[in-house]
């Protein structure tokens, strides 16, 4: 069993990784500034209608901020491919159980601490013990719920998610413990058994753009975004989080250093060099993203410059949150032209060495392997050639970049479209 979770966990890993660390980080934030045993006593200084739509508001937030990791646990295409194995459906029923019951343990501990008291007393010790029931069963039967309805329509989750809710409120008003078991245990066993066949796997609907792409170009860095919306969206907004963040930490930083120009200059090229290299590393993640597609993407291409410039217009795109936030700051900005300088040019090496760097892993054949430290020495290139010679050295840095991507370019071509695959094949290991 050990060899069928590992695959299972390396992509949650790989791909949810960063989530994980900024979901424990805002928790850990939450702790700190709303201490749990001062919300208990307002839990239990309320009233069961006052309490119960706060409760049931929290349980949502963490299950809707959670409901990618649960799906990636169980609606993957890997999933399904794992799902061939002579492996019985008790079996799989055990392993899916195991990893709900672990991903939701912080709530389960937090309805643990809350119930506490109950559990104290004892003639409430059976009340907390059934609250504590009622709470794991129910949020197991959620996340399966989540998951089996995963293909249907928009519409349809969201009155069935809708229904769900005030089921919840209703039974918290009510405050009747062993009625709250009852009810709960019955959408648990359906969700143990549903556990036993496969669940329907996670489509990404690109559906029409709502504006005209007049170009092929156009059409191709859209596909690319909207490809990285469906399948990577937790890295593409921590991405425009950490750019927006990076900005305005630099202009925070420049107000304060106004009397010495030297450290003011540094202090906004630098952190235009960090929002940079984030969207650097969102818009390689963009390329492995649309990876799986490309064997359906290259015959509608009929030019190899359709294909680098729609992937130069991507990466641009993704650094944009950079671009915009420079802007909107310019008119409280201590060297305005100087920021806005640097803006345009990490847009423009984000753009170049985005490319350069996608075309060697396509000559290698290793662009669904992690690039992590072909990531890491470009960004201290850039950040290397930004600090001594300043915006210039980054736009140099920059211009070679291109240039090796265009002398690469049509070697890199003709080694995908030669060694495609289609989806669910294992490509060939590099010699």
């Amino acid at each position: 069993m050990r060899a069928v979770l590992a695959p299972i966990a390396a992509d949650v890993r790989r791909r949810q990784g960063l989530g994980i660390a900024a979901a424990l980080a805002f928790g850990q934030w939450m702790i700190r500034s709303h201490p749990p045993w001062y919300l208990r006593e307002l839990a239990y200084l309320a009233t069961p209608e006052e309490r119960a739509p706060w409760i049931v508001g929290a349980l949502t937030a963490v299950l809707l901020a959670s409901r990618s990791l649960a799906r990636r646990l169980l609606c993957t295409r890997e999933v399904r491919h794992l799902r061939h194995l002579p492996i019985s459906a008790w079996m799989w029923r055990w392993v899916h159980g195991t990893q709900l019951l672990t991903l939701d343990l912080p709530l389960h501990a937090a309805a643990l601490y809350g119930a506490w008291p109950l559990m104290a007393g004892a003639r409430t010790r059976l009340d907390a013990i059934g609250w504590m029931i009622a709470t794991i069963a129910a949020l197991f039967a959620v996340r399966v719920l989540g998951c089996a309805l995963i293909d249907r329509r928009a519409i349809v989750r969201l009155t069935i998610g809708t229904a769900t809710i005030a089921a919840a409120i209703m039974l918290l008003v009510v405050a009747n413990v062993w009625l709250a078991v009852a009810i709960t245990s019955m959408p648990a066993a359906f969700a143990i058994e549903r556990l036993g066949r496969p669940l329907p796997e996670l489509r990404g609907r690109m559906g029409t753009p709502t504006v005209p792409l007049p170009h092929p170009i156009v059409a191709r860095a859209w596909l690319q975004l909207s490809c990285t919306w469906h399948r990577d969206r937790v890295h593409l907004m921590l991405s425009i989080a950490i750019q927006t963040s990076a900005i305005e930490l630099g202009a925070l930083a420049a107000a304060h250093v106004t009397d010495a120009p030297d450290e003011l200059h540094w202090v906004v090229l630098l952190a235009s060099c960090c929002a940079s290299a984030m969207a650097l590393w969102t818009a390689v993640r963009s390329e492995r993203a649309l990876a799986d597609d490309r064997w359906l993407l290259d015959p509608l291409i009929g030019a190899r410059a359709i294909d680098l410039g729609g992937r130069m217009i991507a990466a641009a795109v993704l650094t944009l949150p950079l671009l915009v936030v420079t802007i909107a700051m310019l008119g409280r900005h201590p060297v305005p032209v100087l920021a806005f300088g640097c803006a345009l040019a990490g847009v423009a090496w984000c753009s170049a060495v985005a490319v350069e760097l996608v075309t060697r892993a396509e000559v290698r054949r290793t662009l669904r392997q992690p690039q992590m430290w072909a990531l890491v020495l470009r960004i201290a290139i850039g950040i290397a050639a930004a600090l001594a010679f300043g915006v210039p050295g980054l736009l140099v840095h920059a211009m070679l970049a291109a240039w090796v991507a265009a002398r690469r370019w049509e070697l890199a071509d003709l080694t995908r479209r030669r060694f495609a695959r289609l989806p669910g094949e294992i490509e060939a290991a590099v010699s």
